[in-house]
């Protein structure tokens, strides 16, 4: 729950909206329950993130509800929704919560060890699977509280959240998280290859031009966009593809191309994911493949937060070394 520390100096407007909490004898710690509540919707849930027990939680509900004159939260069939009213004051809260912990209670120093702090992540699906594995081992290893969250938002709501610090990194393919509010960290550099059925018909062996032009093919569209890399440059190529199927996640090919006679370009991130799958086939593409860097990505606001920079500085010293792997 939130302890103050340090200086109100110049914070104005925050001092107000806390000054007009307290004419109304809300507890700031309402607020955090609040916020557990909107991403939960489930009393319990809420109440277990912050330590809280159910009546605990529910009594900090029934506070609320008496303090805002409103439900603000009501039960339906599959768990709790907010009225109006909750969803009017959602960012409100969070840019007051957000504000308290980055600009007051922040320190020059984080220590792991001690903190229960979350840490958000956005990337694609293939990033989910590869990064997330070695992110939790790391992270239990160095504080045992530590946790992580991770989003895939569109491209429009991942610079909000990112300058509002709900999103930490973006990790993965993002050309457009570019400019002057926006800092970014090179991790390894990939490139793309073709995975098949094992004894895919149009394969036979090596894949050649000819065997890769006439094979039908699944594409992938995703947030991270690594895909337009490879697009773009078989269309300067004019190399001209059958491709009856378009899917929206990796995470679905290894069913997909497995059981069909479809051929899939891939980074090769994806075929890390897929090694120890028997039905499929790693094939290199018929000509140079374009190569693209991973990177992660941040807010200019949170450059020097301690929380933040550790959290970099762990996810950089995890990945960097990912260009030795073939």
């Amino acid at each position: 729950m939130i302890k103050f520390a340090g200086s109100f100096v110049n914070y104005m407007e925050l001092i107000v909206t806390i000054q007009i909490i307290d004419n109304r004898q809300l507890d700031l710690n309402l607020l955090v329950v609040f916020e557990a509540l909107l991403r939960h919707r489930n009393v319990t849930a809420a109440g277990k993130e912050l330590g809280l027990s159910q009546p605990a939680a529910s009594y900090a509900l029934r506070r609320m509800r008496l303090a805002f004159e409103d439900p603000l939260f009501v039960h339906v069939s599959s768990g709790m929704e907010p009225t109006p009213r909750a969803l009017a004051m959602e960012d409100t809260v969070r840019d007051v919560l957000m504000r308290i912990r980055t600009d007051l209670l922040s320190s020059s120093n984080f220590d792991p060890t001690k903190s229960q702090r979350e840490f958000c992540i956005a990337t694609s699906d293939v990033g989910e699977a590869f990064f997330v594995p070695r992110i939790v081992g790391a992270l239990q290893k160095f504080g045992p509280r530590l946790r992580v969250r991770v989003a895939s938002p569109t491209p429009e709501a991942l610079e909000q959240q990112l300058a509002s610090g709900e999103i930490d990194l973006a990790m993965g393919h993002y050309p457009d998280l570019i400019g002057a509010d926006f800092i970014q960290q090179a991790l390894f550099t990939s490139h793309f290859v073709v995975i098949s059925r094992s004894g895919h018909p149009h394969v036979n062996g090596k894949l050649t031009m000819s065997r890769f032009l006439s094979a039908p093919q699944v594409d992938v569209a995703t947030p991270g966009r690594s895909g337009e890399i490879i697009l773009r440059h078989m269309a300067e190529r004019k190399l001209e593809r059958y491709v009856p199927l378009k899917v929206s996640r990796f995470m679905s090919l290894l069913e997909i191309v497995s059981q069909t006679d479809l051929i899939a370009i891939v980074p090769r991130e994806v075929v890390q994911l897929f090694h120890k799958s028997q039905d499929l086939e790693v094939h290199p593409l018929p000509f140079k493949s374009p190569t693209f860097r991973l990177r992660q990505h941040w807010h200019k606001r949170f450059h020097d937060d301690a929380a933040s920079k550790w959290f970099r500085e762990t996810m950089h010293e995890l990945f960097n070394k990912q260009d030795e792997i073939s």
